[in-house]
């Protein structure tokens, strides 16, 4: 799928930065003033950091072990190593990680000690000069990627929710016209099959009629749940139980944060039927997609799902972007069918600058716990 093949496009970023430091190391060794020795302490660095993204903290401890070394390393031997540092810079910045400013700023500083213990004075300002520079590309360049990234995510995960919104539509339409008039005329073949003065080839044609329309309303009917079921996620395995339900909303959470959003996530639920796992878990897909296509960039959003007293409460909340919406065609029609065969209840309110989604599906009674219903 597509945002897999970007994942993994991305994921070169940091090998393709640790390359060219590598060579550039290379190149000073053997062809400048260096040596073996020299390349060892400068090239172990950005080994460890070509491993920033696929192992974000183990890379960056033994990175930073690395460059503190420096500071007990001869001048003469410790060159560009210490920038390796800029890499994870770059990885923290793009991939948001809680607290980059202060290992940001912690990097900095053992860089610059190691750049003030150039010998030669008038190396230093050079030296601070090139740091703080590579700092500001580092830092801008994953802000761009990450906006770039996030750009991307959002209009692959825009473009499928609109063949998703398709899809439902011409089952809508489908259901409303040509599986309506099949069942209609099945209907009304049976009922000239009760007339008594009919002629028997007349009837052995009704009766083909009603059963050729039967089976096609049937066949019809199975096709429109396909098509309103139908979604680019793979061919999984429906939630079942509180486990699976978790695993399917974890796969939710993960798209809002690729799009650039900030979820909270709540899950409160002992136990839960087949039916009411999946009503839940579609409940969720159609929300966050509310969420992605609606909410102002980069906005923080909430899901909760929680059980008291004996219902099912699934809430969603996220900030109004102050546009004008119908949010009865929003793609929601469809779980709103689920909830009411489940006799539960539907809201969607606009309030204080937020949207909240809410549904409430009661628990079986405890003597139906073991129905799949």
């Amino acid at each position: 799928m597509m945002p897999t093949s970007r994942a993994l496009r991305s994921d070169w970023s940091e090998p393709l930065l640790a390359a060219l430091a590598l060579t550039l190391t290379t190149v000073l060794a053997f062809v400048g003033s260096g040596g073996a020795t020299y390349w060892f302490i400068n090239a172990l660095p950005f080994l460890s950091a070509a491993f920033a993204k696929r192992f974000v903290w183990q890379s960056a401890v033994l990175t930073t072990c690395l460059a503190l070394l420096g500071l007990c390393t001869p001048t003469e031997n410790m060159g560009i190593g210490a920038a390796a540092l800029l890499i994870h810079v770059f990885t923290l910045i793009r991939l948001r990680i809680k607290h980059a400013t202060w290992w940001t700023t912690i990097w900095i500083i053992i860089m610059l000690e190691i750049a003030m213990k150039t010998p030669n004075s008038s190396e230093i300002p050079i030296d601070v000069a090139s740091l703080f520079t590579g700092s500001a590309i580092a830092v801008g360049g994953a802000m761009l990627l990450r906006s770039g990234e996030e750009r991307v995510a959002t209009t692959e995960e825009l473009g499928r929710q609109k063949l998703i919104s398709y899809r439902f539509e011409m089952a809508r339409e489908l259901h409303d016209t040509v599986a309506q008039t099949l069942s209609h005329t099945a209907m009304r073949a049976h009922l000239a099959l009760t007339h008594p003065d009919l002629p028997e080839k007349i009837r052995v044609d009704l009766e083909r009629i009603a059963f050729d329309c039967n089976t096609s309303a049937y066949d019809l009917r199975n096709l429109i749940s396909s098509l309103r079921t139908s979604n680019s996620g793979g061919c999984r395995t429906p939630p079942s139980d509180i486990t699976t339900l978790a695993a399917e909303t974890k796969r939710e959470v993960d798209r809002l944060e690729r799009a650039g959003f900030s979820p909270e996530v709540t899950i409160d639920i002992r136990n839960i039927t087949p039916t009411r796992a999946l009503t839940l878990s579609k409940i969720t897909h159609e929300a966050v997609t509310n969420m992605i296509k609606h909410s102002p960039p980069r906005s923080s959003v909430s899901i909760i799902l929680r059980e008291e007293q004996g219902e099912l409460i699934a809430e969603y909340v996220n900030p109004d972007s102050g546009k004008k919406e119908n949010r009865n065609r929003l793609g929601l029609l469809g779980v709103q069918e689920r909830i009411r065969q489940l006799r539960g209840s539907f809201e969607v309110d606009r309030n204080d600058g937020l949207w909240r989604t809410i549904a409430v599906i009661p628990q079986p009674p405890a003597s139906l716990s073991g129905n799949r219903n």
